[in-house]
């Protein structure tokens, strides 16, 4: 593992699985599941609604785990989707007041978990790695967008 790649990838592949892990036994103590994490602090953020394109978007989700994890929250009435003839993907989805309690609670023990993940940082230290992170982020975003691309060039960075 003398690369840098080789770090990075599997630094963030442990962490990955590390967090998938934690998610998982969090949610479960909750009653649901760790895909609905990303909708319920999605919605939390956006009071007023998203639709279930937005959400998938935003989630980095496939359409059927959103709808899917749409569709379970909604009958254990978590969350309020409009329903009309138009295209279900346009349609908004909130939260009730029994989903913005578990959103609470989910960001509380979201908090709790990465406070003492990063307690031997600083607040400045830990400003400036989100910060990094999320500039690599974007950065592998755009690379691998154009991946996607049919006619675009693999390797123009």
């Amino acid at each position: 593992m003398n690369g840098r790649f080789d770090k990075f990838t599997l630094l963030i592949d442990g962490i990955y699985k590390s967090v998938q892990k934690i998610k998982t036994g969090e949610m479960s103590e909750m009653g649901l599941k760790s895909t609905h994490i990303a909708i319920f602090l999605y919605l939390s953020d956006n009071p007023y609604g998203l639709t279930l394109k937005e959400l998938q978007k935003s989630c980095f989700i496939d359409k059927a785990a959103v709808s899917r994890g749409i569709s379970e929250l909604e009958k254990n009435g978590f969350v309020y989707a409009e329903s009309s003839f138009e295209k279900k993907y346009n349609l908004k989805v909130t939260l009730t007041g029994k989903g913005v309690k578990a959103a609470e609670e989910i960001k509380r023990r979201a908090d709790k978990v990465f406070d003492f993940a990063v307690n031997e940082l600083n607040l400045t230290e830990r400003e400036k790695f989100y910060e990094t992170l999320e500039s690599i982020s974007l950065t592998l975003q755009k690379i691998s967008e154009k991946y996607g691309e049919k006619n675009g060039s693999k390797n123009n960075y």
